[in-house]
């Protein structure tokens, strides 16, 4: 579990360069003097495009042959 500390003045958290490694959920906690404090919990889900990775090719192994009839 990674953790990530973002203090800010105001109702807003940007994040711009996000990853599909980035999903999961975030914890937000609030602060102040008047009300106290509160947190939640909200899910970040990120879309992004299928990858579709080739494996290499190491050619054929064993013997190959063909008949003609």
């Amino acid at each position: 579990m990674s953790f990530l500390f973002v203090f800010s003045q105001n109702e807003t958290l940007h994040l711009p360069r996000v990853n599909r490694f980035d999903r999961g959920i975030y914890r937000c906690h609030a602060a102040n003097n008047v009300f106290g404090s509160t947190e939640y919990d909200v899910m970040l889900e990120v879309n992004y495009k299928p990858q579709i990775r080739l494996a290499r090719y190491k050619g054929a192994y064993g013997q190959v042959s063909s008949h003609f009839v």
